[in-house]
């Protein structure tokens, strides 16, 4: 019996009964591409026969000979990820660079375009075609380093595993991104189809950590930096540099590939990316990033990820006096001169502050978990518009998350992303900045006199991502600024990359229409929202000031809030038979999640119930706090703990080593009553 097995498992060919078997479940048609079958089609074994897979019909699919010649040797995978046209371009141009020798890919990716997703994704395939074992992510902030872990994989209260990696087919997917620490081993000994992910700062501050990881790993591992406008290149004529940059290059060395993502091509102070080629530079000198994949403003509004926008642009003229009676006068129109001082004036930062608070009360009336984010210059300018607000509007809550409130701002941060409760307005200096993800943003304050572009579209992007499930109409980002000429010009670009945007949308949608019965991707209608400031700047119209009051008083008298209502609305004041158009009632927020924990904050959390469970102990056999020889008697049963367990809290870097220690202290706590 076991020598007839062996012989049917060793067969490579299929029966003229299997063959029979796999046209009919296939419908004489190829599961591929779905042509007929024709004489000569091919009997194809899902997993390869020189990969172990058997000659059987479990196994087995009806393909056309052109789409199995493509197919090769490699297994036929069933994953749920359904990727946008940037997160395919990421991943084949990662593949193909891998496959013909280019030993880095350069990604062109705006806020809000998916490319954590992206780079997860090009890594598994890439640990699924042999060409990577392992994987290195690099990002700016821990909180980065937190969510690329958790949305990839993390585990649930009730012990289920959740994230991204669940898209992927199970039988060949990336394993675990372990945020990690500077401690050796980065990856367990062993382990393949895994990784990990830090920060530049731990980078800099332990490089023989990492360095050591890449060379004993060499040629093993795909390198992903992200955010690497923090990498500056030191290579280039102009000096400069940064240490980050010069150690991501020593890792490079030792990659089998290096995925370079970035959301500007260049950083604020000029410099070059690491690894990054540019094209010859232009007539005012500057230099396109040649980049192998793409995402702009434009393409998110093309594929409705991303939300149009329409600026509020104040203007301001100060006239200020001098102890000496002499005066200066600021135009913010002209001149983006001094521009942190005048947006410093209560008079200039006010009305802007003021406008914010404005905009989101009508945002709120379409939906009241839409909130608003002011940015500011520093810390002590935010501590003054957040006391301005939270006296001037009582019935708002207003947070505020800058460094000086220490572990609190992350507190804050976290807390404003909550569906429900979070807040309504946050005051913050760069906190909710690169990374930061709160579709509920849907209006942003800038008092900030940053103009470099790059800063401005990470600023203006937390109010850009769509949030999924509401209504198109909503889906719109208010931004409200200072009238100076360097914000103009950044707004006059994005209504350009607006514009395309919107166009393409229109393209593409009429090409759906000529092809009705195929599935494109999906497509959203993002309509635009009013506005309402001195001068009013969207893709659609701009409106002097008298034109603005006007329509303020109308919108005011019949209450609306919303483009259709308000077209409604002044149509029937101007006397226009149109139809009335009523507003939809708000959506239910959202229920409250949650959000998930990495293993290292579990491991953490575990470690603080094991020291309660510990003072139990004591407490049972009449130890209490407080006595001179207390923490000997908490070492004394702490050692106990790890011996049962097999680990020390330093030990522990998984859940599973960590409960095995809670399980140790309440055996012991049975024993003690």
């Amino acid at each position: 019996m076991i020598e007839r097995e062996q012989k049917v498992t060793e067969r490579r060919r299929f029966s003229d009964r299997e063959r029979a078997v796999l046209y009919d479940a296939a419908d004489g048609c190829c599961v591929e591409c779905g042509s007929r079958l024709e004489s000569g089609w091919h009997a194809d074994h899902d997993k390869p026969w020189s990969r172990d897979g058997e000659t059987d019909v479990l196994n087995g699919r009806a393909l056309c000979p052109p789409c199995n010649l493509k197919k090769g040797n490699r297994v036929h995978y069933t994953d749920a990820f359904k990727a946008r046209p940037f997160q395919r371009e990421v991943i084949n141009s990662v593949l193909d660079g891998m496959a013909s020798g280019r030993d880095t890919t350069v990604v062109l990716a705006s806020p809000g375009s998916g490319k954590t997703l992206a780079y997860q994704a090009a890594a598994t395939f890439a640990y699924r075609d042999g060409r990577a074992d392992l994987v290195a992510v690099f990002v700016p902030r821990i909180v980065l380093a937190e969510q690329c872990e958790t949305t990839w994989l993390y585990r649930r209260p009730d012990g289920g595993l959740g994230g991204n990696h669940l898209l992927f087919d199970s039988r060949s997917r990336l394993g675990k991104l372990r945020h990690v620490s500077n401690q050796p081993p980065l990856t367990p000994p062993g382990e393949t189809g895994i990784g990990f992910v830090a920060t530049y700062s731990a980078l800099t501050t332990s490089p023989l950590v990492y360095e050591s990881w890449a060379r004993h790993n060499h040629g093993r591992f795909l390198l992903i930096t992200d955010e690497a406008q923090f990498c500056a290149d030191s290579r280039d004529d102009r000096g400069g540099g940064t240490r980050a940059g010069a150690l991501i290059a020593e890792l490079h060395e030792h990659a089998a590939h290096t995925l370079l993502l970035t959301g500007t091509p260049y950083r604020s102070d000029g410099q070059p990316l690491i690894l990054a080629e540019y094209d010859e530079p232009d007539e005012n000198g500057n230099r396109r990033l040649l980049s192998h994949a793409r995402a702009d403003y434009s393409t998110g509004v093309a594929e409705g990820y991303l939300r149009r926008f329409e600026a509020l642009m104040h203007e301001a003229r100060v006239r200020w006096k001098q102890v000496d009676n002499t005066t200066t006068e600021y135009d913010l129109s002209t001149s983006s001169a001094d521009l942190a001082d005048i947006l410093r004036k209560p008079d200039v930062w006010q009305p802007i502050a003021d406008g914010v608070v404005s905009a989101v009360r009508e945002k709120q009336r379409i939906n009241p978990s839409y909130r608003g984010l002011i940015s500011c210059m520093e810390q002590k300018d935010a501590g003054k518009v957040h006391e301005y607000l939270k006296s001037r509007y009582s019935d708002l809550h207003i947070v505020k998350a800058t460094t000086e409130d220490g572990p609190g701002a992350e507190a804050s941060l976290s807390q404003f992303q909550k569906p429900k409760g979070g807040g309504d307005i946050l005051v913050t200096v760069r906190k909710a900045f690169i990374g930061y993800d709160c579709p509920q943003i849907t209006v942003v304050g800038i008092l900030t006199h940053y103009r470099d572009q790059g800063h401005l579209e990470q600023l203006v992007g937390r109010g850009l991502r769509t949030w999924d499930g509401e209504p198109g109409r909503s889906q719109s980002c208010r931004v409200i600024a200072p009238d100076d000429p360097l914000m103009k010009k950044f707004i006059e670009y994005m209504q350009g990359e607006s514009e395309n945007g919107l166009r393409e949308r229109e393209r593409r949608e009429r090409e759906q229409a000529k092809r009705p019965d195929e599935v494109d991707d999906e497509l959203g209608y993002v309509e635009s929202a009013h506005v309402t400031t001195a001068r009013v700047v969207s893709n659609d119209t701009e409106l002097d000031n008298e034109q603005r009051i006007l329509i303020e008083a109308i919108k005011y008298d019949v209450g609306a809030c919303e483009d259709v209502t308000v077209l409604a609305r002044f149509a029937e004041k101007l006397g226009l038979a149109l139809p009335q158009t009523p507003a939809d009632e708000p959506p239910p927020a959202d229920e409250y999640f949650e959000a998930p924990l990495t293993e290292k904050r579990q491991v953490e959390a575990i470690g603080a119930q094991v020291l309660q469970e510990i003072k139990k102990v004591l407490s049972a056999q009449g130890i209490m706090g407080g006595r001179p020889d207390y923490g000997e008697h908490v070492q004394r049963v702490t050692n106990q703990v790890n011996t049962m367990a097999g680990y020390r809290a330093p030990e522990c870097r998984t859940v599973e080593q960590a409960q095995a220690r809670l399980a140790a202290v309440w055996e012991l706590r049975e024993r003690v009553s």
